[in-house]
């Protein structure tokens, strides 16, 4: 309490505390003096700290922080993404909508596990999202368009993460697996 500075350390905060109460003792540490420390396993924790600096810390001890440009808008938005075992960021509800159709019919459980499907919000807010991950030692996988722009950025993320980032040679989901199907059957393909 020097200097009516103090410093607070919170290790899981949401303990035996509702989700309104969580982002309402979030929202009064944060307007206080000092500085505040806070470990958490909540989403609704993390969506009312979405201004605050957040680090990552895995299960193998790897730190890392996550830019808070980068990711502010996703974790106010989806903070469920950054509290999964393995997040696969895909660009939108078509994505999303796919991946988990296919991951149902491939592995049956894979929610229980810990894999979680995020909307990156479209391509800019995806790769964006996706290089903040990279560099603050997330584990995550992505399922992405190759729209032609922004080449250098996207090769950083593959370099960083490898086979987990999956990106067309060219187009996008509709482009390359549509035509795969018969017109009769895009309905159903749809379904």
């Amino acid at each position: 309490l020097q200097d009516g500075h103090p410093i607070t350390l919170v290790d899981e905060l949401e303990r035996g505390l509702e989700p309104y109460r969580q982002r309402q003792l979030v929202q009064q540490i944060a307007g206080g003096r000092g500085q505040t420390f806070i470990t958490t396993h909540s989403a609704s924790v993390l969506s009312a700290a979405a201004a605050a600096s957040v680090w990552y810390v895995d299960t193998g001890g790897q730190v890392g922080e996550l830019p808070k440009d980068k990711v502010a808008r996703h974790l106010a938005r989806d903070p469920e993404a950054f509290l999964a075992r393995l997040t696969i960021v895909v660009e939108g509800a078509t994505e999303v909508g796919f991946l988990e159709a296919l991951l149902d019919r491939e592995l049956p459980g894979w929610r229980d596990r810990g894999v979680y499907i995020a909307d990156g919000g479209g391509n800019d807010d995806t790769l964006m999202l996706l290089e903040a991950l990279s560099q603050g030692g997330v584990k995550f996988a992505g399922f992405v368009d190759n729209e032609g722009r922004n080449q250098g950025r996207w090769a950083a993320v593959k370099n960083r993460v490898g086979p987990l980032l999956f990106q067309w040679n060219a187009g996008n989901l509709e482009q390359n697996i549509i035509p795969m199907f018969a017109h009769d059957q895009v309905l159903a393909l749809i379904a």
